[in-house]
């Protein structure tokens, strides 16, 4: 498996079958930014577009598939086979819920924390022990942590518009990920920012050698 974090804004994410699993799938997808279409011959009540997600009130057909990006299958099993089929004819990626060796990826146990966002894996062997970890690593994590990836956050595009030199950039990001600056964060965050603001002015003017 090849771990990613996927930029689905703009993008077409069909789900076939709406039930608990297609449904969390379908939200996930609706909250990254994704165009959500969900395929289910029995949607919820009076559905049409909820929360930016559109139900097909019908059978699923191959058609279903026009445009999308990523597929997944959350129907019986025999649905999701033909899904699969159909996906993998159109060079589209898709998951498959109940087989997850018949699809081309799985989904890792994530959790969020502002910027932070976890995710852990197991190629699928064990949701469970996946959930686990997640657990106790983001545990460890408190409002501080959140704050510090958060500024981190900020500050990395004022980077990439102010300090033109790639080796001067990395080795500001390299710094401020250091514990020295987490410690500062934690005594003083508005101070610990204001600091590391310095520290891109006072580089903003870096260039490439030779440039």
């Amino acid at each position: 498996m090849f771990p990613i974090f996927l930029s689905l804004p703009g993008r077409t994410v069909v789900v076939v079958g709406g039930g608990r699993v297609g449904g969390r799938r379908a939200r996930a997808a609706a909250a990254a930014g994704a165009a959500v279409r969900v395929v289910d011959p029995a949607p919820p009540a009076g559905a049409s577009v909820i929360d930016g997600i559109t139900w097909v009130p019908e059978a699923y057909q191959p058609d279903h598939l026009a445009g999308a990006a990523l597929v997944f299958a959350s129907a019986p099993a025999a649905v999701n086979a033909r899904v699969v089929a159909d996906a993998k004819a159109r060079n589209v990626l898709v998951c498959d819920a109940a087989e997850p060796d018949r699809g081309d990826f799985t989904l890792p146990a994530v959790g969020r924390r502002g910027e932070l966002v976890v995710a852990v894996g197991t190629n699928g062997a064990a949701p469970a022990l996946a959930r686990r970890v997640r657990d106790q690593m983001l545990a460890g994590v408190d409002d501080s942590f959140v704050a510090w990836v958060g500024i981190l956050h900020e500050l990395r595009s004022v980077l990439r518009n102010s300090v033109l030199d790639p080796a001067v950039r990395a080795a500001l990001l390299t710094e401020f990920s250091s514990d020295e600056w987490l410690d500062r964060v934690r005594a003083d965050a508005p101070a610990a920012r204001a600091a590391m603001g310095d520290r891109v002015r006072a580089s903003a003017s870096s260039l490439p050698p030779g440039v």
